[in-house]
């Protein structure tokens, strides 16, 4: 879950590979392990009365990108963009 295995997009960036290398982890269990410093973040936010690291209008692009991601996956792979109707994921279905 928190190790990048596909960096690839239609324009390619000179930061790219320092993105891969350095924004991937290996860790034993996602669960309890993959958000600890995000979350340390948001705690000193909220003490300090300061903005975090990521504010609404960027965490929902986040989680278009992730839902497009889950769409992507359920289709096979195929391309989704970001922001699209969900079709064929169960993500928001009971």
């Amino acid at each position: 879950m928190n190790r990048i295995l596909n960096w690839e997009f239609s324009d390619e960036r000179p930061e790219d590979d320092e993105i891969h290398q350095t924004h991937s982890e290996e860790v034993p269990n996602v669960y309890g392990h993959g958000h600890a410093p995000y979350l340390a973040n948001v705690i000193r936010a909220i003490l300090d009365d300061q903005p975090g690291l990521v504010e609404a209008h960027e965490g929902r692009k986040n989680v278009e990108i992730l839902t497009a991601l889950y769409e992507s996956a359920a289709t096979g792979g195929m391309p989704v963009t970001p922001g699209c109707a969900i079709r064929h994921s169960r993500l928001g279905r009971g």
